[in-house]
């Protein structure tokens, strides 16, 4: 919950940037807002970590989809934790590692809020 909540704060502060900093040359009748988040479209993947950009991003193959590995980034915010539910350092993730993300999707991309070592 606590990670939600700024998530959403975020995300909230980011889609009145585009909607009120548009130029009114650009016709604003053509762009849409991105609704805000909600915990019912918070979603999980299980995978082995193919790609890690530490503090950005890592590629997740989930084997879901033969091949095609996901993309996923970093919130402003990542909570680690080990199989058992505790707290661990996110410098311990690395290639070949196996986990399971929390995500949710904002505008096309997958942002990981937490992320369980399952090894």
């Amino acid at each position: 919950m606590k990670i939600i909540i700024p998530l959403l704060l975020t995300l909230t502060f980011m889609t009145f940037g585009q909607v009120f900093g548009q130029d009114a040359s650009t016709g604003s009748a053509a762009h849409t807002p991105a609704p805000l988040i909600t915990s019912n479209e918070r979603q999980e993947a299980t995978g082995n970590i193919s790609e890690l950009t530490p503090g950005q991003s890592l590629v997740l193959h989930t084997g879901m989809k033969e091949g095609e590995p996901t993309v996923f980034r970093f919130a402003p915010q990542v909570t680690c934790v080990d199989a058992d539910g505790k707290t661990v350092e996110a410098a311990g993730l690395r290639k070949n590692l196996r986990v399971r993300v929390s995500y949710v999707k904002a505008k096309g991309a997958n942002i990981v809020d937490r992320v369980t070592i399952l090894e």
